[in-house]
């Protein structure tokens, strides 16, 4: 099965006061931690905010106007069957929650709510004719995955940040190596 990850890079950070593509944890770059996925990867970012990428990774830019349409621009570039969106700021929804879900349905990952942007669905499944990303959803069926703890952590704040590095650091025990 082919599978394509999208990572929307976000926007200005203005809760947190940074853009999140500026973001490190122990000296990794927040975009890294979010692409540690086992598929093809295209990351979605403003001109104005590149960070630093493996060559192996698709660029695209979007226009700052919000995920519905980044995921609209990263689709031009899907060859893919099946597609898993992830935002930047969920770092810790790495491959070993992604992988187990990749041939099911569509199935949304969700922590105290439901994070309609992080997802895997089948590519024909995709269709954005609104801006507003809680309109992919209306009349569909999906599997919700429940994320506890650091696993559904969404960085928008400081505090979160600093819960997120508390997280790193339990889950790979200060090791700055943490892909395959």
């Amino acid at each position: 099965m082919d599978v394509v990850t999208i990572v929307l890079g976000g926007g200005k950070g203005r809760r947190i006061g940074i853009p999140k593509v500026r973001l490190h944890m122990y000296g990794i770059p927040l975009p890294l931690l979010a692409l540690n996925v086992p598929t093809r990867k295209i990351f979605v970012t403003r001109r104005d905010m590149v960070p630093f990428l493996p060559p192996d990774v698709t660029l695209v830019y979007d226009e700052g106007l919000g995920p519905a349409y980044a995921i609209k621009k990263a689709l031009e570039f899907v060859v893919e069957d099946r597609v898993v969106i992830k935002p930047i700021d969920m770092p810790f929804l790495t491959r070993d929650l992604i992988e187990p879900h990749i041939g099911e349905g569509i199935v949304v990952f969700a922590s105290d709510k439901i994070h309609r942007v992080a997802s895997i669905r089948p590519k024909e499944e995709i269709s954005i004719g609104s801006p507003r990303v809680r309109d992919m959803y209306i009349g569909k069926k999906y599997k919700v995955v429940r994320l506890r703890g650091c696993a559904g952590l969404n960085i928008n704040t400081m505090d979160d940040l600093l819960f997120g590095l508390e997280c790193f650091k339990e889950r790979y025990g200060g090791v700055r190596t943490f892909t395959k």
